[in-house]
């Protein structure tokens, strides 16, 4: 292969797609499903990637269209220098699906930092510092009833969850300040950013609490969880911990004390963690259990402790795809921002 062979391929360049013009626009009837071939699922593609060339066009001068962001902005309806995003009437619902889903993920990130607390609290130890608990609540009423979490509840402030949540109604900024430190939005990047191996667990375990009872704080029970979306009951089978199930079990714990819903969390997480494993096992013959029961008590497997996570929901990809359709593009700031062709479908995908 020379570098002259490599100069005549350069047409197949991703980067060239906008210079061919029947190749991109059958690229872009595909992508914003011009045909209606792919029926709800092609529609929410169409207004997915509308929503996201609408961001673009509404950001300030210095924000960059990252994951970020824009889970920030479909969250709270606002964008990074406290303007409303204001968006066509047709893109709203995309937008209140999107927000869902951030929502999933915050309370996600939450139970996955309890059980990464629970799991590091689990490891082994010398023979002489090893504790050995023979079930799940066992080590929860442990947990619950230690030094660690009577210092979490005392900066917290003594008393029930449904305190907890009443002082976070009063002192939560706006869901519009989005980029507040005390926001959720901020609180589940704090949970991923702070967790290490060894970590000091009392300040994750004071800001779980906190993303959790602000939550309950930004729930609407006028408007089912997962409200406009196709999930079935069947499919939340397999996920025991959702919006539904916590919004159920969060109105239980209003009364409860803070160690009792520390100890109900770990037993939730734990058992869930094993129930989900288990599935796991029996569907697919893979083990991804991070915790078994033994003779010698609950043993932690390995010694890598998965850190809280989010999900991916596939931006990045689709900003590619729009880069690469001339949609979107870098100015001289290196900021992502829409083109005169992405301005034109962006109207197109917007009503």
């Amino acid at each position: 292969m020379t570098l002259a062979e490599l100069d005549e391929l350069s047409a197949f360049c991703a980067c060239n797609i906008p210079n061919s013009q029947d190749e991109c626009q059958q690229l872009t009837d595909i992508f914003f499903d011009a045909g209606n071939r792919y029926a709800e699922e092609g529609t929410q593609r169409r207004r997915s990637l509308g929503l996201i060339q609408q961001l673009a066009e509404a950001l300030p001068d210095e924000w960059d269209l990252t994951e970020e962001v824009f889970r920030g902005c479909v969250y709270s309806g606002q964008l990074p220098d406290d303007k409303v995003w204001s968006i066509p009437d047709a893109l709203y619902s995309t937008r209140a699906h999107w927000a869902v889903y951030v929502r999933n993920d915050l309370m996600s990130v939450a139970f996955q930092t309890i059980l990464a607390i629970c799991l590091q609290e689990l490891q082994p130890q010398s023979v002489v510092q090893r504790r050995v608990f023979h079930s799940v609540e066992a080590f929860a009423g442990w947990f619950a009833s230690s030094k660690t979490v009577a210092g979490v509840v005392s900066d917290l402030g003594p008393g029930s969850f449904g305190d907890l949540v009443a002082s976070c109604r009063s002192h939560a900024p706006a869901l519009t300040d989005w980029t507040n430190d005390a926001h959720e939005i901020q609180l589940g990047g704090q949970l991923i950013g702070g967790w290490q191996p060894g970590v000091d667990i009392a300040p994750l375990l004071s800001q779980s609490l906190c993303l959790l009872a602000m939550l309950v704080v930004r729930d609407d029970p006028g408007q089912q969880p997962y409200s406009g979306l196709a999930i079935t009951p069947e499919a939340l089978r397999d996920y025991p911990i959702n919006l539904i199930s916590f919004r159920s079990r969060s109105a239980v714990w209003q009364t409860m004390s803070l160690e009792q819903v520390v100890a109900d969390l770990v037993v939730w997480c734990l058992d869930t963690h094993l129930r989900v494993a288990l599935r796991k096992l029996r569907q697919s013959n893979r083990s991804t259990f991070h915790l078994r029961p033994s003779e010698r008590g609950l043993e932690v497997v390995g010694d890598q402790i998965p850190p809280p996570s989010q999900t991916t929901p596939r931006f990045r990809q689709a900003v590619q795809i729009l880069r690469d359709l001339g949609m979107l593009a870098r100015d001289k700031s290196h900021m992502t921002r829409l083109t005169a062709s992405g301005r034109e479908q962006m109207e197109v995908a917007s009503v």
